[in-house]
């Protein structure tokens, strides 16, 4: 496939590439997304600014524009001063178009969206523009955002427009989108308050879907920290939120079968706040818990950020157990492979198919050592396990 895009790759220019990848003014990208962060002012609990911390551990992409209210002139103004704060961090903004996405002609959205788009699209910091949110869940028609698709790709033909879905409909039911949105998300959000025992595997499952509704192959995940589930609707403040465990097992669910890109939604929902994140506005505790190291571990400073971005196809894996999920790539020398169990129980899983030279590797954040012999290694996978294994070919 040709890039989606033409032109040259200047400043602010997004682009999809013919695995799905994301570019961004040219250069490949993993987005890792936040819906909704901190404001840029804001500050972490040991006194950092919040879009330091956040960005130094590498999230690359920050949600702009009002949340929970239309837009005005002051929201106007706000995201622009986000864009300024994330273009002075090298990071970037996505932009939600909330209600005018759904901007039909002659209306005062309609002058709204053209007032929005022709005055953020100089940002060089604005990446994407985020369209109508979860269409088919709401009954908006690809027809029916036309117009505002169409509007934007017209004032700001350089960016890239990314729909969420929920987790919802078929394959067939979400094709369709594909006319008023280069980059798909779907939303899954499988830990719950009331589900003792939840399916994360869910994630991996409407992942693939979206990714067989979508020919570029341009998808993110989007994954829940805090949504309407989470917590207790009488106000007894009982919540639950993703362990370590299940957040890190969800993302690489997501890579598995298909994400380009990860997004977190809910680290500023009120209800999963304790007392001392409350005053500041954001999930500190579950950043510092949960979410840092999982960005570390897949993010630019991560050592497997290139195979996330820039890989060839490894070499054809294969496992003697049904449910665990594998994916190989290769990166120069290196080769890896990512596996992740979802059937129940503990089991010793051999993984065939790696080149008969290798003796041996490295197991990614654990710390330890995988023995290869005979072009195959042998570990131990609980439910939910997650191994990433990485090989130098000789």
């Amino acid at each position: 496939l040709a890039l989606l895009l033409a032109g040259s790759a200047s400043a602010g220019t997004t682009s999809i590439d013919e695995r799905g990848v994301l570019h961004v003014d040219g250069e490949p990208v993993f987005p890792l997304a936040l819906l909704r962060p901190p404001a840029p002012g804001a500050a972490a609990p040991w006194g950092a600014n919040a879009w330091d911390e956040l960005a130094a551990a590498g999230i690359t992409l920050f949600a702009a524009g009002p949340y929970g209210a239309d837009w005005t002139d002051d929201a106007l103004v706000e995201a622009g001063r986000w864009n300024e704060a994330a273009a002075a961090r090298g990071v970037h903004t996505w932009v939600n178009l909330r209600e005018l996405a759904r901007a039909q002609p002659g209306t005062p959205q309609d002058a709204r969206l053209e007032q929005v788009v022709r005055t953020l699209a100089d940002d060089s910091a604005l990446a994407l523009w985020k369209g109508a949110d979860e269409p088919w869940l709401s009954r908006w028609s690809p027809s029916f955002l036309a117009h505002a698709h169409a509007t934007q790709r017209t004032l700001d033909p350089s960016r890239l427009s990314l729909l969420i879905q929920a987790a919802r409909g078929t394959a067939n039911d979400l094709r369709p989108y594909n006319a008023v949105g280069e980059l798909m998300s779907v939303d899954v959000y499988p830990v719950r308050l009331k589900s003792a025992d939840p399916n994360l595997h869910g994630v991996g499952r409407w992942t693939s879907l979206l990714r067989e509704a979508t020919p570029s192959r341009a998808v993110t995940t989007t994954l829940g920290i805090c949504f309407s589930g989470s917590f207790d609707p009488s106000g007894s403040g009982v919540y639950v939120v993703p362990s370590p465990e299940q957040m890190r097992y969800m993302a690489y669910d997501a890579i598995l079968n298909g994400a380009r890109g990860l997004i977190f939604f809910g680290g500023s929902n009120p209800a999963c706040l304790e007392p001392a994140d409350r005053a500041l506005g954001w999930n500190w505790t579950y950043w510092s818990s949960v979410l840092r190291r999982l960005v570390r571990e897949v993010g630019p400073t991560g050592r497997l950020h290139p195979a996330l971005v820039r890989w060839e196809p490894g070499p054809r894996v294969r496992a003697d157990d049904w449910g665990t999920q594998l994916l190989s790539r290769r990166v120069g020398n290196e080769i890896w492979v990512l596996a992740a169990r979802h059937t129940r129980g503990t089991k010793e899983v051999k993984i065939r198919g790696l080149p008969q030279s290798l003796r041996g590797g490295w197991v990614y954040r654990e710390g330890r050592k995988i023995s290869v012999a005979k072009g195959a290694l042998t570990d131990t996978f609980a439910r939910w396990d997650v191994h990433v294994y990485r090989f130098r070919k000789p």
